[in-house]
């Protein structure tokens, strides 16, 4: 049977996941289509400001032994008063790796806990660093599990391969609400979900690049890793990757809201502050509906 009549399945809820290899392996898609899919209207992520990547790079180091190192190399990421503005992602990348070091210090990341535990010590980072965004939860959400299965784990199939994508499709269509169905700002919508089981987490981002079909994008598995050796290697990578998601919220927040982001936002870094004159007022926009998600079968129970 086909893999797109076959019930449940993303693509009757006209959501493409670029990332779904049965699209090739089916015949319905070739490797040039799926490479045209991505790159129409191509996703982009921002850059992390300079120097918030100039903080990371202070903490890299060897840390071969113990967590003493780590510490003593962890200094205060702002040498004057405290500006909430440009010093906020470094203060939140500051903070978590304190946090951390206490984790490794006690060697806590090396035996299993319950999905509370993981979720009180290890990501409550998001929600430290999403709390300056006001209204996160109309752009982004995240799932949470206990166990981590492997990247084909049942679990993690449904989830991210079925019911997070239809989540993130319906925010989508809230969004679109929002902007009026104006198309030059609904191709530019993003919707993010965090899916993290015990110490791995994935990114899932949805957009609609030709205002219709709406496109899954997933990221590859980020880890916490567990000896401190691998920090270089798995969390400043984790920790950058969070921060640069930010930067694309706070982008959508500002096409949802209309408006053109001050010239000091942090995702600006002076490179070209050119800025075209817009379109009178009067100018009529084309209109963008999206179809609905269908409805996500429950699990049948065995007699």
């Amino acid at each position: 049977m086909s893999y797109l009549t076959q019930d449940p399945s993303l693509c009757h809820s006209w959501i493409l996941d670029v990332s779904d290899a049965s699209y090739i392996r089916q015949g319905h898609f070739s490797r040039a289509d799926i490479k045209e899919i991505q790159s129409h209207n191509a996703l982009t992520i921002p850059d992390i400001p300079k120097h918030v990547n100039t903080y990371l790079q202070t903490l890299k180091g060897n840390y071969q032994k113990t967590a003493t190192k780590l510490r003593e190399q962890l200094q205060f990421p702002w040498t004057e008063l405290y500006n909430r503005e440009t010093d906020y992602d470094s203060n939140w990348i500051f903070g978590t790796m304190y946090l951390m070091i206490n984790e490794y210090d006690f060697g806590h990341l090396k035996t299993p806990h319950n999905e509370q535990w993981y979720q009180l010590h290890i990501w409550s980072m998001i929600d430290r660093l999403f709390a300056k965004v006001s209204g996160f939860g109309e752009y982004g959400c995240a799932e949470a599990g206990s166990k981590y299965e492997g990247p084909r784990g049942s679990k993690k199939m449904i989830e991210s391969g079925l019911k997070a994508p239809k989540i993130l499709k319906d925010m989508i269509n809230n969004l679109v609400a929002l902007c009026q169905h104006e198309e030059d700002r609904v191709v530019k919508l993003r919707t993010i979900r965090f899916i993290h089981s015990e110490l791995v987490m994935e990114i899932l981002i949805m957009d609609v690049p030709q205002g219709y079909v709406a496109r899954l994008t997933k990221s590859v598995e980020y880890m916490i890793p567990q000896p401190i050796s691998n920090v270089n290697a798995q969390l400043l990578p984790l920790l950058s990757v969070l921060i640069s998601i930010q930067l694309l919220i706070l982008q959508v927040i500002d096409i949802v809201e209309n408006r053109v982001p001050a010239i000091e936002h942090p995702l600006y870094q002076y490179k070209n502050t050119f800025v075209r004159q817009g379109p009178p007022e009067n100018e009529v926009h084309k209109r963008k509906s999206l179809p609905t998600s269908t409805a996500t079968p429950e699990k049948r129970r065995m007699k």
